[in-house]
């Protein structure tokens, strides 16, 4: 997998559904949160495992479907 450089974003949304959104993208593990900037309410999750799982099921289920 090819790493690429990394560029900031910004996300405009409803203050109510910040929660959700941080955590769908950080499970996703398409984004690298800076949790300096995070609101101390918001905790992040470790997705590590749940993506290596899903990296050495992927080939199975493609050649299921």
């Amino acid at each position: 997998m090819a790493v690429l450089q990394m560029q900031r974003i910004s996300i405009c949304a409803m203050k109510k559904n910040r929660k959700a959104i941080l955590e769908e993208l950080q499970s996703l593990g398409v984004l690298e949160i800076d949790a300096a900037e995070l609101d101390p309410d918001l905790e992040t999750m470790d997705t590590m495992n749940a993506r290596l799982l899903f990296e050495r099921m992927h080939p199975y289920v493609t050649r299921q479907l």
